[in-house]
């Protein structure tokens, strides 16, 4: 039985940081962009050629640099030398209206969370600081538009990067704790 649940900051909404990450040009995790379309692509069996999505220089060296699970997500953002979301997709990869992208979105969409027919059933206490630099807050506020229904207490407000606001989110818990006595 579980009696209270404490999320942070998370893509809870796959598609919406996918067009997040288009619409701002900006990731600052770069390696997430080809981790995610390939695993939608391949864990999804969409007959689809991650060549349409991602910039041919990405592509050489996706098995040495992001599949061989050898570097650190800091060590491969130094490697890709951008964290412009237009360096890392193609033209067909940042056309939201292609064939290509239409079918992404489909298992983007079927793999958020926010597309299960399910609301939290224990209470939910969820952070996300709305200047978050890796995930985009725009998950927290389709969760919150989505779950009006649910035991959620709702931290929002600017408190910076995702590292900030993630110890933040840990001081937030520890206080909450203390005082439930837990």
């Amino acid at each position: 039985l579980v009696h209270q649940v404490f999320c942070g900051g998370g893509p809870y909404d796959v598609r919406a940081t996918y067009n997040n990450f288009i619409e701002s040009d900006n990731v600052n995790i770069p390696a997430a962009i080809p981790m995610v379309i390939q695993g939608m692509i391949v864990g999804n069996g969409i007959d689809l050629n991650i060549s349409d999505f991602l910039q041919p220089w990405i592509m050489e060296n996706l098995d040495s640099w992001i599949n061989s699970k050898s570097y650190t997500v800091a060590q491969l953002k130094t490697m890709m030398g951008t964290t412009h979301t237009s360096d890392i997709l193609t033209e067909k990869g940042l056309d939201r209206t292609s064939k290509e992208v239409s079918e992404l979105y489909k298992a983007l969409s079927s793999n958020s969370v926010l597309a299960l027919n399910w609301v939290p059933s224990a209470p939910v206490y969820m952070f996300h600081s709305m200047d978050d630099d890796v995930v985009p807050f725009i998950n927290a506020s389709k969760a919150k538009t989505k779950w009006t229904d649910a035991n959620i207490q709702y931290n929002f407000g600017y408190y910076g990067s995702h590292i900030k606001g993630a110890l933040r989110f840990i001081l937030s818990v520890k206080t909450w704790l203390e005082e439930e006595g837990e």
